[in-house]
């Protein structure tokens, strides 16, 4: 169990910036996954980047270094859930295994309806847009927003979007059937890696395990 808040004291506690969100979710990082299993295999695959990057009509795409967040498995319990969020891997393929009983939607919202940054990356250019994009932030987090997606993926397909430019979430889980996802996280250039605060809020440490039997 995790809460996402980055205190901003340069706004108010009850600011969009400064609200705190609660997940609760298992995450295996990916020096817990066998290097020679299917997971690893796959990601470490051209043909599935280079798919990847068609899709996205991009023009370089490239797998990330992070010797925790390039691959990981998610394991969402009864109660389960990710809360609002945006990712630092700027592009996600998220492949559904396995649905619950019921819940577990996953939910985002389009990047034209987030004005491009306002997560407060700086992609964003002025106050106006500032202002506007938190109205909608804050109509996203209470659950009136309109323009949030559901989109209704079955086990084996493939979710790719932008990161760290879309808003989503993962709804409770309810039933003893675990909902199973796997991540693929890229980057537009080489060589890329997550923060140290993003490694410990999703996996607990900043540094990866030793391996000595796989």
């Amino acid at each position: 169990e995790s809460t996402q808040s980055t205190w901003d004291p340069a706004y108010p506690r009850t600011h969009p910036r400064n609200l705190e969100l609660d997940s609760v979710i298992a995450s295996s990082p990916a020096d817990e996954l066998p290097l020679n299993g299917a997971l690893h295999t796959l990601y470490a695959d051209e043909a599935l980047t280079s798919f990847v990057r068609a899709a996205l009509s991009l023009p370089r795409l490239y797998p990330l270094d992070d010797p925790l967040g390039s691959v990981f498995l998610n394991v969402f319990p009864d109660g389960g859930t990710q809360a609002w969020h945006f990712d630092e891997a700027e592009f996600t393929v998220l492949i559904l295994l396995q649905l619950p009983e019921e819940g577990g939607d996953f939910q985002y919202l389009p990047i034209a309806d987030a004005q491009g940054g306002w997560h407060g990356t700086g992609k964003v250019g002025n106050a106006e847009d500032y202002t506007k994009a938190y109205t909608v932030l804050e109509s996203v987090l209470d659950g009136t927003c309109p323009a949030v997606v559901t989109p209704r993926p079955q086990p084996g397909d493939l979710l790719l979007f932008s990161g760290n430019t879309c808003a989503h979430r993962v709804t409770p889980v309810a039933g003893p059937t675990l909902r199973l996802s796997v991540v693929f996280c890229y980057a537009t250039s080489p060589g890329v890696v997550n923060s140290d605060e993003v490694r410990k809020l999703y996996w607990g440490r900043t540094e990866p395990r030793l391996r000595c039997c796989f």
